[in-house]
């Protein structure tokens, strides 16, 4: 039972953990000036994983009717009754309220930020119904962390967070486009909105101008905040996988699109390494 738990949050599947976590360390080292500090790292990590274990049972719960149809997701806990509606309504209680208690190790701005997103949190899951463009509502919602971790820091919201805020979202569109490549046959079928819907055979054309809008953001958050020539230097080889990535992908391909999707665990943590040694060098 404990495994089938587990598998419900994807924690066997951590690449959402990383994506949610890295714009937000990202954000708290620039804020930071590059001062470590290990109770907000901490609380950063811990609340990724506790939001993203939730957000896997928001989304099994609103896609309870799709899952079973689809061969990537049919062998869920909850699709396949391993574990019921109420068990993942009880589990997903706790998590969130173990979530929510994070929010006294942050200021009043951090945590006016983390309540405007509730509703973009409860919207997000539905929008694959109304929208071809729930890539772009995931990346609004997914990286609300980038804001709360630098005004937790600073106090306010400074032109850097807005500029690593707007790059992370475009990443992040880019990123969930290709892993909607990887359903596409199924969601045409059931009725499902994407972006890789939406784009088709042009996808990689859309997914590039994403990224070349993702890589200028940080880079110029990186100048502004006082980064220098040396993240720079160090933002070439993340940007080169990114392109790496628009170069290789075969969009006909799940298994391609999901080791390339995969592959932005480690663009987000060479970026994040770069703010840290951008100031030690």
């Amino acid at each position: 039972m404990i495994l089938n738990y587990l598998k419900l949050i994807r924690l066997h599947q951590p690449v959402g953990i990383f994506l949610l976590l890295w714009p937000c360390l990202i954000s708290l080292n620039m804020a930071s000036l590059g001062i470590f500090n290990i109770g907000l790292t901490l609380l950063f990590i811990i609340g990724s994983i506790l939001m993203r274990s939730a957000g896997c049972i928001i989304n099994d719960l609103v896609d309870y009717d799709f899952d079973g149809k689809v061969e990537r997701t049919k062998e869920r806990p909850l699709v396949s009754g391993k574990i019921s509606k109420r068990q993942a309504v009880i589990l997903l209680i706790i998590l969130l309220l173990l979530a929510s208690s994070l929010l006294f190790f942050l200021n009043r701005l951090a945590i006016l930020i983390c309540l405007s997103s509730i509703t973009l949190i409860i919207l997000y899951p539905f929008c694959k119904r109304f929208t071809y463009w729930p890539q772009l509502i995931l990346g609004i919602t997914f990286n609300i962390g980038v804001l709360v971790a630098w005004a937790n820091v600073r106090g306010g919201l400074d032109l850097p967070a807005i500029l690593l805020y707007i790059g992370s979202v475009f990443w992040t569109l880019g990123y969930d486009t290709i892993y909607a490549y990887q359903d596409i046959k199924y969601d045409l079928e059931l009725g499902i909105k994407s972006t890789a819907i939406k784009f088709g055979e042009k996808g990689k054309k859309y997914i590039n101008s994403f990224y070349t809008i993702a890589a200028t953001m940080f880079v110029f958050a990186g100048n502004i905040g006082g980064l220098g020539m040396h993240f720079n230097a160090m933002m070439i080889v993340p940007v080169i996988l990114l392109f790496w990535q628009v170069r290789t992908i075969d969009i006909e391909n799940p298994k391609n699109c999901g080791i390339r999707f995969k592959s932005n665990i480690l663009i987000g943590g060479l970026i994040y390494l770069a703010t840290i040694l951008a100031r030690l060098v």
